[in-house]
């Protein structure tokens, strides 16, 4: 099995839009929409970087990281 990350832009919402969360991870990640209009409404784009984690040809998770640090994980595909 090969898992990658994939760098995205602020602009790649409809790469992850089909990831949903399992219920009790819902309390730990903000939601895709929110995640993406932050990233595209951030004073410092530079510094934020979402990525979409790929199991062989199949996106099935989604990660930002500010500053080099993770901050909004958690998605994967249903």
């Amino acid at each position: 099995m090969h898992v990658t990350l994939k760098t995205l832009s602020r602009f790649d919402h409809a790469t992850v839009a089909h990831l949903q969360l399992e219920p009790e991870q819902e309390q730990f990640v903000a939601p895709l929409d929110l995640s993406f209009s932050e990233l595209r409404s951030s004073s410092y784009p530079e510094l934020e970087h979402p990525f979409s984690i790929v199991v062989g040809h199949q996106v099935v998770g989604f990660l930002s990281s500010v500053k080099g640090r993770p901050c909004r994980s958690g998605r994967r595909q249903m």
